[in-house]
């Protein structure tokens, strides 16, 4: 990112930091997240449901959490369509 942004490594590292703070503070606070040419993050609510231990096989309740949806936008989509 550094040598195509044409920044120092350090300056580089610092802008990455920021982006993942911000995005970490509204993820956490329910926000979506828009990213132009990219796509948008959002949460959602996992319902709590059965499944299995894989070493013992023994039925476990997986508990309810929220998780991060990533849904791409046009250009991102159209850019991997092009492989």
């Amino acid at each position: 990112m550094a040598a195509k942004g044409g920044l120092r490594v350090v300056d580089a590292a610092k802008a990455v930091n920021a982006v993942e703070e911000i995005m970490e503070t509204c993820m956490g606070q329910g926000e979506r997240i828009t990213w132009p040419g990219v796509g948008s993050f959002s949460t959602r609510e996992r319902k709590a449901r059965r499944g299995r231990n894989p070493i013992t096989g023994a039925a476990i309740t997986i508990p309810a959490r929220k998780v991060v949806k990533f849904t791409p936008g046009k250009a991102l989509r159209e850019a991997a369509g092009k492989r």
